[in-house]
């Protein structure tokens, strides 16, 4: 009995009550909770006594009271011992190590209380009002005690699955299935030739904090159809994001068109752009013939069939709707970003004709330019940008990348060599340690990950045996540009 006692014990989450008056706590959340949960008291705002009993006793939540009568007797309020306490866990999770979900305990639930932990916590905070655990014959107070502790703990399990899934994942590899390409057989048409081979495989390369954050946005941005805007520098990757979003496993439209327009390309004739976006038909009086699809006709799987007798040709349906990618978004003219703040708003797009066709699709935007600078240009929308960054994916420069985790560059490194072998037949296997080095300098401003190829895919060419021998314009840019300070 005592063995399986035991068994049950460790079983049993363990719950940390960080409270002065924690012995009388404690048995009423035992009443609430039976043997479910283990229980472990400390009745002092001891921040390195709360840290040992997280670390050593695989500690799963921490209810936390703001006011200890004891040390708070003569402070105000936003001074009180539990603030400091939340303040100091929550900089060891930002740096970090791992603190457990923090349940708040207050009297009442008051609103002022609750919106300073926020501030100091920065999110992914509960709270708990103590008069819920005055009276355990109320089952609605009951329950919305076992809701708050339920969802702590269900937190404290995703964090522990995230920080696993973070530290074993150094790449993401997502598998394509590329559908027919009837513009590719329109040009053999003209003259037979063979296109550059599509990779079946989108991979995207290391294992920074910065980049888990980003695989993670991917798997989300994969799984539903809410717009996604990619911030980042030119040649950082964010046209492999976006692929990788749309071939996902996750998304339902990985069989479906995958559209790519830069629109800083944009011309000034209105009525041809305006048909390149959303389309014309056959025989249209502003454009003639032939019918154009536009861009989004296009990601929404649509064309026109072929006229009769001279008229109009109706928009017909070619299978389920995709995605539509736009970069350079930010540099659109203003008279563009109108018509499309409706077409996101809306989901349905007019063509040149006037005909209205469904544009359930989903939306992929990216920049080289920061938020922050389109805002001081003011050339753009405020509320279409709003309406895109539904999920905002930001990704880091080379040199950020660099200075946050190294590791990062040597896994890009080995990752272009093995591409580079395979293109260009050779064996190469080994990086000199000096040129490594080389590599790591922060050097890649207005570079980033697509020079680092490059360097590496030349070199690779010029190489003979197993060792990487660099170029004389490799060694050159790696020795002579100067690194960003």
């Amino acid at each position: 009995m005592g063995r399986r006692q035991r068994v049950r014990e460790y079983a049993a989450p363990q719950v940390l009550v960080v409270d002065d008056e924690c012995d009388k706590l404690i048995p009423s959340l035992e009443g609430i909770f039976g043997e479910g949960i283990r229980w472990i008291g400390v009745n002092e705002p001891d921040v390195r006594v709360i840290r040992n009993h997280i670390q050593q006793n695989d500690i799963k939540a921490v209810l936390l009271d703001l006011h200890f009568a004891k040390f708070d007797e003569q402070r105000d309020w936003q001074n009180w011992s539990g603030f400091r306490v939340l303040n100091e866990l929550s900089e060891m999770r930002r740096e970090g190590e791992f603190i457990p979900a923090i349940v708040i305990l207050t009297i009442y639930g008051e609103s002022y209380f609750i919106q300073e932990a926020m501030s100091i916590s920065g999110g992914c905070l509960f709270f708990l009002r103590k008069s819920d655990l005055s009276d355990l014959d109320d089952p609605q107070r009951t329950e919305t005690v076992r809701s708050a502790i339920r969802d702590a703990l269900e937190w404290t399990k995703r964090e522990c699955e995230r920080r696993e899934r973070w530290e074993s994942r150094d790449r993401l590899i997502v598998n394509v299935r590329r559908l027919p390409n009837p513009r590719l057989e329109e040009a053999r048409e003209i003259r037979p030739f063979e296109p550059r081979p599509m990779e079946s495989q989108i991979i995207i390369v290391g294992k920074s904090p910065s980049m888990q954050v980003i695989y993670d946005l991917i798997e989300e941005a994969a799984s539903n159809d809410e717009p996604v805007v990619i911030y980042g520098e030119s040649g950082t990757g964010k046209e492999l994001i976006a692929r990788a979003i749309h071939y996902h496993e996750n998304s339902r439209r990985r069989q479906c068109p995958l559209v790519m327009h830069n629109m800083a390309v944009i011309g000034e004739d209105r009525g041809l752009v305006q048909a390149q976006l959303f389309g014309s038909p056959w025989n249209c009086p502003n454009m003639g013939d032939p019918a154009i699809v536009g861009i989004f006709q296009e990601a929404s799987n649509l064309d026109y069939e072929p006229p009769v007798r001279r008229g109009r040709s109706r928009i017909r349906n070619c299978g389920e709707p995709g995605t539509l990618f736009m970069d350079e978004f930010a540099d659109m003219p203003l008279w563009v970003q109108a018509m499309l703040l409706r077409v996101v708003e809306e989901r349905y797009a007019i063509d040149l004709a006037g005909n209205p066709y469904p544009a359930d699709i989903r939306l992929i935007c990216a920049t080289n330019k920061s938020r922050d600078e389109i805002l001081k240009e003011g050339k753009f929308r405020l509320d279409l940008l709003n309406r895109l960054e539904s999920i905002v994916i930001r990704v880091p420069s080379l040199n950020e990348r660099l200075k946050e985790c190294p590791e990062d560059i040597d896994l890009l490194i080995d990752h272009f060599i093995t591409q580079a072998n395979q293109r260009f037949g050779r064996n190469v296997k080994v990086v000199l340690p000096a040129d490594r080095d080389l590599f790591k300098r922060p050097i890649w401003k207005n570079s980033n990950v697509r020079k680092l190829e490059n360097i590496i895919r030349e070199c690779v060419r010029a190489s003979q045996g197993y060792v990487l021998e660099l170029t004389e314009e490799a060694r050159k840019f790696l020795t002579e540009t100067p690194e960003e300070e």
